[in-house]
């Protein structure tokens, strides 16, 4: 059974998973750490505000998600 999201503890489980599902992942685990080096901890910080944004209606994210993908390219 798949774990409701209804507080930030639960949006920080989320991304405590995702990040560490995709950084231990075959498939794109070399993304987060050869393409963009990207720094979980500080990462996740972000990744917190922004789902609790999006899942809960808080206002705590502040930024352009898309900009740095855009960047990547």
């Amino acid at each position: 059974m798949k774990r409701q999201i209804k507080t930030r503890e639960d949006v920080k489980f989320m991304a405590d998973e995702f990040s560490t599902n995709a950084t231990d992942s075959a498939v794109i685990g070399y993304f987060s750490k050869d393409v963009v080096n990207l720094n979980w901890e500080q990462h996740l910080l972000v990744m917190y505000n922004f789902w609790s944004d999006m899942l809960l209606g808080t206002s705590l994210y502040n930024g352009t998600p898309m900009k740095k993908y855009f960047a990547l390219h």
